[in-house]
Order: C-alpha cells, then structure tokens, then sequence
C-alpha cells in the first residue's frame, strides 16, 4: 500500500469539507419541507405527491453523502494509522542509526545541563544515558585544565556574545579519568522567537589520529634533523631527473642554495661527460631496468657553483612509492680525504728521505771529505787562475752536498732555525753567483728585473739560497744549448713575487701536477734525483709562501714564488 504523505491527509480533509456542507443544506432543506407541509392546509394529492417525491430524492441524496462522508473518514483514519507507523517506524531507525553511528551527538541546554546524549557518547565516556541527563556538562565531562575555557566560551554563545564556531576541538574527561580529545561541528538551537535554547554538537574521537598525527610529525622532525646535521650531501631526484630534495651539507658541498638546486635537473653538479653519461645511463635503467650504479659506492666528478670541479664519492639508492620512484643520492666531497693522503703519502717519502740521507750521510760522507781536502790541496799548489776558479767550484759543489745530506736529515727530523730579516734580492745574487761560470760556459744569457727597492721578508736565508739555486740549476740542464733565464722580483703587498723565467725544453703537461713529488724527475737519473722541486716546495710552504709552475713543450717554464713581505718598521737582524 502506497504511504499517504501530510499532502494526501490535506487533500482528504478538503474533499470531506464540502460534503459536510452539503449534508447540512439537506438537513436545512428537510426542516423547511416540514415546516412547509405544517403550516399548509390539507394539501391536494398531487402537491402532496410532489413534496413526497422531493422528500425522497433529498433523503436519497442525503445518504449518499453520508456514505461517502463515511468513506473518507475511513480513508482520514487510515492514512493517520499509516502516518503514525511510518514516523514510528523513521524514528526507530534514527535511533538506531545514532546508536551505531561512530559520532557522538549531544543537545545541552543555556543552563550547561545535559538534555540528550547518543549510545555513542555514552560508550565513549563510560556512563548510561540517565546518568549523565540533567548533568552539568563541563563539570563532569570536562579535564580541569580546559574546562573554564569551553565553559567561557558556552557562555558566550548562549548570550549571543560569540557566533558559533563550525568546528572545535577539546578534550572530555571519560568516567576512569582518560582524555580522549574529540572534534566538535556545532549548531545553535534556537525558538521561534529567534531565541538561544542551547547548543546541538556533533563530534567524532579523534584521539587516535591526533596520536598518529603527533607520532607523525616527531618521525618527520627526526628525519628533518638526520637531514640537516648529516655531514654527507643527500640528493633525491625523480624519474626525470629533477632535483626534489637537498640537505643543508649538499648545499655546503656545491655551492648552492636548495632553492637554487630545487626543481634543476641534477646534471647541473655534474661536469661532462658525467652529465650526459648520467641521463643517457637513467633512460636506460627506467626503459630495462638494468642497474649498473644503483647500490653500489663509486668515485666521481662534482662541479660546484662556482665551476670547480672535485672528487666526489656517490652512492645511488632507489625507493619506489605506488608507481612513483626517487633516486637518492648520498655524496661525500673527497678533496679532503685526497689531501690528506697524499699529505700520508708525503710523510711516507719524508720518511725514506730521512733513511735515504742517513745512508747518504754514512757512505758518502768520508768520500766527500776526500775530494774536499785534495780540492782545498790542488787550490794551493796552483797558480793557474782557470784552475782555481775549477777547483772552487769542485770545493763549493763538495760543501753543497754536504749541506743538501744536512738538510735532507733535518726535513725528514726537523729542526727549528732562527729566521731573520732577507733582502730576497741577496738570495738571488749569491745563488747566481755559484753558477755565474757555468751560465757563461753554457752561453745561457742571464736577465735582471727586479724591484727598485729592497724585498725584505723574515725567513732563514741558507734555505731561500737552496731554492734558487735549484731553480737556476734546473734551467741550465733544461737549456742544454744555451738561452735565457730572466729572474725577476715585485712587490704585491702583503706578498713579494720571485719569478725564475727559462727558455728551454719546457714540461709535458702530463707531468706537471707531479713535478713537486719526491723523487719524481723529468731529468736523466745521473742529472737529478726528484729531491730537489720537493725540497723547493717544502722550504717555500716553511716560510708561509708558495710556489707554482707554468710551462709550455719548447718554450719553455716559469716557476712563481710568493712569500710574505716582513711589516714596515721592523729592525732588520731581529726575530720576529
């Protein structure tokens, strides 16, 4: 049967009330027929027929009406029957879908009294439904330490002080003492007069996501943290190749700002060939996936910001989330590391140096002392001025060997010397001269071009004297047909300039970045041993300066020496 809606129960009462008014006209026309047939005299037959006839059509239209007003009293009072089954029916589903529903529904009153409460909300605080009715809300079911708080603001709403919030969230306070913080959606409850009556509220326990939430939040500090305090670089890119995460030591590493690396193609910290080797090798994992870098540890190429390239170690994960994948990459710049063990590799040679001189010093010794006396002999019993100056150089070359086993011993066991204030340019006079014969018999043209003022610096002057000389000695052999060394000197505060400038065969630049190693030598092993550049180097680095080379295959080298000029105003032959 279909369910009469409160417009069929109106449709029904307006049909009923013209047949009421109909009845009553009959009754009304009734009366006056009999008023009609009292008052009259004796009526003739045929009126009296005629009264009759319309007596009985009245009465036959009367009870019809009255049939009909009975049938729709019926059909009223079923549809009420059925209207009041439904709504029955509706409100005990209501109340079953409030006692199953997972939200908590509670209507409190202006007074702050509990009015009604769902199954939810009482299961959820521990009490029946007539315990809590009645109740002050925010006295039984709030903690202490907001309860003041939502009941401020519960006054503020019922006084019209405050719209009402849509959403809140506070902590209720269960029967055994346990918060559970739920959130709240809000109405008003107001009269026909616009009046506040009281508060309806939904709200749903979210206790345990707040939880997940907060556990949520503490795991992404902590990784946050581990991010920005690890001393690697770690880099994630996508699929593409596109840089979506950098850490603070990755910044440090290249050179620039995550906003600067973020949403760039990591090509840009690589130098060719890695960069096109690195998108050629990614469009060949994702097509096959075959892995040739992934999870494994190798050396690379870095290229900072500012163009420098470095040793780079890279180790290359993958993680994939649904159908997106990322590539993280953990990188460590190696230019310390590669110092520090060629500075172990260093200290190694020094330490064979120092066993090299010390057999030098026993085997070679005696011998030297030898030559020395029959040279100082020979010089005396000469008159041959050619002679003497030969067996000078003889005598002076001796003392120079003996001097270099000296000092090779004190570099491999080293010893502090007094340093006082050198004029850099009687370093290079007395050097050249212990080579002024040689340069002439070699037809080896010598070019001055110092500084019109003296270059003074603290250092110890024996040990300037040994690097140039070497320098000086290194052009000659490279000039084995004669040509140019052209010194000269500048003054670049807080710095003095020394360059040693030689035409000549000039250094294959394959072994240029090696030409300061010990024992390695570019000459044949009877003209040089690869002592003396290390020598050079280590003297220079002593005294707070540096040394570098340029050269070009048949033209020859220049060697740049810088050392720190001694302040103004100091007393010369005075430590420093």
């Amino acid at each position: 049967m279909r369910t009469r809606s409160p417009r069929d129960l109106e449709e029904t009462r307006r049909k009923a009330g013209p047949l009421s008014q109909k009845i009553e006209a009959l009754r009304q026309h009734m009366q006056a027929l009999q008023r009609q047939m009292g008052a009259a005299p004796t009526p003739s037959p045929e009126s009296l027929s005629e009264v009759f006839e319309d007596l009985h059509a009245t009465l036959d239209e009367l009870e019809r009406a009255q049939q009909e007003l009975l049938h729709q009293h019926a059909a009223l009072t079923k549809a009420y029957q059925t209207l009041e089954q439904e709504l029955e029916k509706e409100q005990a589903q209501t109340h079953h879908y409030l006692k199953m529903a997972d939200i908590i529904f509670l209507r409190l009153a202006a007074d702050q009294t509990v009015t009604w409460i769902n199954h939810t909300g009482c299961t959820m605080l521990g009490y029946a439904a007539e315990e809590l009715i009645g109740q002050n809300w925010f006295d039984t079911c709030l903690p202490v330490h907001v309860r003041e708080e939502v009941r401020k603001i519960f006054q503020q709403l019922m006084a019209g002080e405050l719209a009402a919030a849509e959403y809140y969230e506070n902590s209720v306070l269960t029967r055994n003492g346990e918060e559970r913080l739920i959130a709240w959606h809000n109405a008003l409850l107001k009269d026909e007069k616009g009046r506040v009556l009281g508060t309806l509220s939904a709200g749903v326990d979210i206790t345990e996501q707040q939880t997940m939430l907060q556990a949520l939040q503490e795991e992404h500090a902590k990784t946050r943290a581990i991010l920005e305090t690890a001393v690697d670089g770690i880099i994630t890119i996508d699929e593409q190749g596109i840089i979506t995460l950098v850490n603070p030591a990755a910044e440090r590493i290249f050179g620039y700002t995550a906003a600067e690396m973020l949403g760039q193609n990591i090509g840009m910290l690589m130098p060719s060939p890695y960069r096109e080797e690195h998108d050629r090798y990614l469009a060949q994992y994702l097509a096959t996936g075959q892995k040739k870098i992934l999870g494994l540890g190798r050396e690379v190429v870095g290229l900072r910001k500012d163009g420098t390239t470095f040793p780079l170690y890279l180790a290359v994960s993958e993680v994939q989330i649904h159908t997106q994948r990322w590539f993280t990459g953990i990188v460590r710049d190696l230019t310390e590391p590669k110092r520090m063990e060629q500075k172990l590799l260093q200290t190694e040679k020094f330490a064979l140096i120092g066993e090299v001189a010390s057999g030098l010093a026993h085997e070679i010794g005696t011998p030297l002392g030898v030559i020395t006396g029959t040279a100082e002999y020979l010089l005396m019993e000469t008159t041959d001025p050619e002679i003497q100056q030969e067996l000078a150089v003889i005598i002076s070359q001796t003392d120079r060997i003996s001097t270099l086993i000296r000092r090779l011993l004190t570099f491999a066991r080293p010893q502090e010397e007094v340093r006082e204030q050198i004029d850099i340019h009687s370093c290079i006079e007395r050097a050249l001269r212990l080579l002024e014969y040689r340069f002439r018999k070699e037809q080896i043209q010598i070019i001055k071009a110092f500084h019109p003022a003296p270059l003074v610096l603290w250092g110890v002057s024996h040990q300037l004297e040994q690097v140039l000389l070497n320098l000086f000695v290194n052009a000659w052999h490279a000039m084995p047909e004669g040509g140019t060394l052209t010194i000269s000197t500048a003054r670049q505060p807080p710095k003095l300039v020394v360059q040693v400038q030689a035409t000549g065969h000039g250094i294959p630049p394959n072994q240029l970045s090696r030409i300061f190693e010990p024992f390695f030598t570019t000459k044949n092993p009877e003209k040089g041993t690869g002592l003396g550049l290390f020598l050079c180097q280590q003297i220079i680095g002593q005294h707070e300066g540096s040394i570098t080379v340029e050269s070009a295959v048949g033209k020859g080298s220049l060697f740049t020496i810088l050392l720190p000029l001694a302040q103004e105003g100091t007393l010369a032959n005075t430590e420093p």
